[in-house]
């Protein structure tokens, strides 16, 4: 009778599965030979083939859970793979779960050395050794490729993919390094302009058509000055891995290198240097000049915009920019507010597009504007009626029967809920279910209990009196005295979104209140009348509002 089995085939990145490689047909070859041996029977839809899955990762890949699924069927007792690496390569301890899992289920591991029965003690002691040694050999692995590439690099080869190079230099495994003519004079252009004293990246971007933010890297490299020079590596330890996403090859963060690591390589005779060295030293003495009082300025500057961060376009709904024009070393010079409908990016994104829209606000001078907002946060949040329209909405919320009688349902199923993870721990301490399948069971429960909770907390609302709220919003009464820090604090506490349109506060929303009723219009050019809202309301609920 054969045996029911599953196949298991894997590689660690997307160009071991070319077919130039034959990772995966000899992976298939080595199942099918196996296979054949031992007499296992693998239906088609057991048959998993894991590409770009790294093997210290496994556990993160959804295909690897729908193999252990598979893996958790009655009828199969028999996992078949090439190599016992392709089932894991452990970093972490709690990997081995994996050898656990296969176990629990009666599993046995077929391997063109033979097999590993599980439920016998030294064959579950040797597919530990053997897992700890694919985690040991992954190690090794990546420490000889780092090792390779750090040699290559000191000979004067390039190891890693030509898109990490320089703006018009290139390297080719069999030629070597060489530039990419229409690029390097679009570069020896720059160079020129930039010695001949245009300063301002913006006009060398639009000369160049190289992106603004690319240009002042381009002219502190020293590669075009003739030395290709590599001043970071990758961080190796465990703070600079990257979270991983569904399995992947984990990436890992870049860190300057230092001393003796920083790696300086001519490069070959026959490729003339597009600045001599004196003038990449000039150009990065220019540069740093032109940064240093940027970055000075803006690690001692005094923050300005009070309701930066707060402020929305009362005309098209968008966000509300900051912007400092003139400012001069004494400090006069005039600052503004204006929409993100006008920035640079939103008007290309618009030419690019053909559309012809034009937000119809405009710049607002910040002293201006602070003024009118504060004397509307003066007149309507202090005003009386708008108070007691809070405290109505606040105290008809309680007397809601659909939100009571949802808050009881959700309740039922939290008891529910605490009933059924009883019953999951007696099925495990009665033999019923192994450790394993409690641990699945449970995690999903609390899942549920989570998500119940979190709704829940979206309808339980703060008892507030209605004295309590009148003493919050009667701040407002001294809050043009109040100083820059005082105001944001206050703002940062209540999350208000200020909605203004050429100098005229249109709307404001403050997190004061249970309120629950009049959701604000959702069309373009309605901006809202003031309102109050929950604090537990998330941004993705719909916002809900007293009219002014």
């Amino acid at each position: 009778m054969p045996i029911e089995g599953v196949a298991l085939i894997r590689v660690s990145t997307a160009g071991q599965a070319d077919e130039s490689k034959a990772g995966i047909p000899a992976q298939r070859e080595a199942v099918r030979r196996i296979c054949q041996t031992w007499s296992i029977n693998v239906a088609k839809e057991h048959h998993f083939e894991l590409t770009d899955v790294s093997g210290a990762s496994v556990l993160m890949s959804q295909d690897y859970q729908r193999f252990l699924q598979a893996v958790a069927r009655q009828e199969i007792t028999a996992v078949v793979t090439k190599e016992f690496s392709r089932l894991m390569r452990p970093e972490r301890l709690d990997d081995y779960l994996i050898i656990q899992y296969l176990w629990d289920h009666g599993i046995t591991l077929y391997t063109p050395e033979g097999k590993l029965d599980l439920s016998k003690p030294l064959d579950r002691f040797m597919a530990t050794i053997r897992a700890g040694m694919a985690g040991m050999e992954r190690l090794e692995i990546r420490q000889r490729m780092m090792d390779a590439k750090e040699t290559m690099r000191r000979q004067g080869r390039h190891p890693s993919s030509p898109g990490t190079l320089a703006h018009g230099i290139g390297y080719d495994k069999k030629t070597g390094w060489f530039y990419k003519d229409d690029e390097i004079q679009i570069v020896r252009l720059l160079f020129q302009w930039f010695l001949e004293g245009e300063h301002s990246y913006e006009r060398l971007a639009a000369r160049s058509g190289i992106p603004r933010s690319t240009i002042r890297n381009l002219l502190v490299n020293p590669v075009y000055a003739g030395v290709m020079t590599y001043r970071t590596k990758h961080d190796l330890s465990p703070a600079g891995q990257y979270p991983q996403k569904k399995g992947k090859r984990a990436y890992r963060r870049k860190v300057a290198r230092v001393g003796d690591e920083v790696i300086r390589v001519p490069l070959p005779p026959h490729l003339q240097p597009v600045i001599t060295m004196e003038q990449h030293e000039l150009i990065v003495e220019l540069v740093e000049k032109m940064r240093f009082p940027r970055a000075r300025a803006r690690s001692i500057a005094i923050p300005r915009f009070t309701y930066r961060g707060y402020l929305r376009c009362g005309s098209c709904r968008q966000g509300v920019y900051s912007w400092v024009a003139g400012r001069r070393k004494d400090g006069s010079g005039k600052d503004f507010y204006y929409c993100k409908s006008r920035s640079p990016r939103e008007r290309a994104k618009r030419e690019a597009s053909d559309e012809l829209w034009v937000c119809e606000n405009r710049y607002m001078i910040r002293s201006k504007l602070e003024d009118a907002i504060d004397h509307a946060l003066v007149d309507h949040l202090a005003e009386p009626g708008f108070l007691r329209r809070i405290i109505d909405a606040h105290m008809q919320q309680d007397e809601e029967a659909a939100v009571v009688q949802q808050a009881r349902a959700l309740s039922l199923q939290l008891d529910r809920l605490a009933g059924k993870r009883d019953r999951v721990i007696d099925l495990y301490e009665d033999g019923n279910i192994d450790r394993f399948e409690k641990q699945l069971r449970l995690s999903k429960i609390d899942d549920q209990v989570d998500e119940i909770e979190r709704l829940l907390s979206t309808l339980r609302s703060p008892r507030f009196e209605p004295q309590q709220i009148q003493q919050v919003v009667s701040v407002f009464a001294e809050w043009p005295f109040l100083g820059m820090d005082g105001k944001r604090r206050l703002m940062e506490r209540m999350l208000p979104e200020i909605y203004v349109d050429c100098y005229a506060v249109k709307g404001v929303t403050l997190r004061l209140g249970c309120n629950n009723v009049n959701p604000p219009p959702e069309v373009a050019g309605e901006p809202p009348e003031h309102y109050g809202e929950t604090p537990e309301v998330r941004p993705e609920r719909v916002r809900r509002c007293v009219p002014c």
